[in-house]
């Protein structure tokens, strides 16, 4: 797979570290550290994602500005981030609550991050879509066996980051 790098894929490869370096991320995923939880944040939608799943991408919109000579730039990106988790309760209402208490923390350590050397600067985090439920192409139903098996906490974010 191919490592998103430069002016585009490094605030990627930022936000990224960014996600794998948060304790309870790494509790949330069971993995012993940041290098073992990168198994569970990818660049693409993977066939085989483990669970949890963070998923980033660009999101369209990326603006360098001149800061008064030719060679310094202020650069804001916007990334988007889907994370999303099967579902652990058997009420619908009930595994989305419970997986906005396990997300909560992650974007907080997250935040904590923020301007640490090496770090990226978050400039603004927008929820883009609410944390809702998904249902596999299988079930047609809530209360389904084949839909509980497939079912999907997700919700949505977009990262502003970048220099000021």
């Amino acid at each position: 797979m191919a490592t998103p790098t430069g002016i585009f894929g490094g605030p990627m490869q930022a936000l990224k570290a960014m996600f794998c370096a948060s304790a309870a991320f790494q509790t949330w995923t069971g993995a012993a550290n940041a290098a073992a939880a990168e198994a569970n944040v990818a660049f693409v939608n993977v066939a085989t994602a483990p669970d949890p799943m963070i998923f980033i991408a660009h999101y369209g919109q990326t603006m360098a500005q001149s800061k008064n000579n030719a060679t310094a730039f202020a650069v804001q990106q916007s990334i988007y981030v889907l994370i999303e988790a099967l579902a652990t309760e058997t009420d619908p209402d009930d595994s989305v609550i419970a997986f906005a208490n396990l997300v909560g923390p992650v974007i907080r350590e997250v935040m904590n991050q923020n301007g640490a050397p090496g770090n990226l600067m978050i400039l603004e985090i927008a929820q883009e879509a609410d944390f809702s439920i998904t249902y596999g192409p299988e079930a047609n139903e809530p209360g389904d066996d084949a839909n509980d098996k497939s079912a999907k906490c997700q919700v949505a974010f977009v990262f502003r980051v970048g220099s000021t």
